[in-house]
């Protein structure tokens, strides 16, 4: 199970009704699909195991929740990730739906521009790798948003893309949302989190589930 976001990634987001230069394979959509699967690890618990760029962590774990009410805060925990995953995410959030989650674990925030993230941008929500990016939503939902992200390790070249990876992002219904494809640099393999400026930013779910390699 020796893979991580550390490699080249491709990314993958697919949107109904919007023009997309990536076609989703048959294979594909059966992953997306896929309903069986293994939880391999669990972000709302062992909370000890979560580090931060700060000084001090400014989150804390209440009633099986991440919250977090300070802005510009974040948590992050490096790990690996299989071939092949599903992360789920549900975040709530007060006030502008403010956050980052991104792949990767920057060294300090200056190497925070560096890491693959889905963030918000004033009131849409964007996948961003550096200078290239790609809008998940024109229009955030109101207080709370759900999403899966499959992972899946590509070998070989793929439209232009190194090895690396290709993530699929679709909302809770199994719509998918639009699409492109990118490089990006080499990072720590983990996942990171951000309040940006949310005054009470919830995180109700967040879990890397195995998806069989077909």
């Amino acid at each position: 199970m020796k893979s991580c976001l550390s490699s080249k990634l491709l990314i993958v987001v697919f949107a109904l009704g919007v023009f997309s230069n990536v076609t989703m394979s048959q294979e594909t959509k059966s992953e997306v699909a896929q309903q069986e699967s293994e939880v391999l690890f669990d972000g709302l618990e062992n909370f000890e195991n979560w580090s931060s760029l700060e000084d001090e962590i400014n989150w804390s774990l209440e009633e099986g929740k991440l919250i977090c009410s300070e802005k510009n805060s974040s948590i992050h925990q490096e790990l690996e990730l299989p071939n092949v995953c599903r992360i789920r995410l549900t975040v709530a959030y007060t006030g502008a739906p403010d956050f980052i989650f991104g792949f990767g674990v920057p060294g300090d925030r200056r190497e925070l521009e560096r890491l693959v993230r889905i963030e918000s941008w004033e009131d849409s929500l964007v996948i961003n790798a550096e200078e290239d990016f790609g809008i998940v939503y024109e229009n955030v939902p109101k207080e709370r948003m759900q999403f899966d992200v499959l992972v899946k390790r590509i070998v070989g070249a793929e439209d232009g893309i190194d090895p690396g990876f290709r993530l699929v992002v679709c909302d809770q219904t199994g719509k998918q949302l639009v699409a492109f494809a990118v490089e990006v640099p080499d990072t720590k393999p983990g996942i990171f989190l951000q309040n940006k400026s949310c005054e009470l930013l919830t995180v109700e779910k967040l879990t890397i589930e195995s998806v069989p390699d077909k």
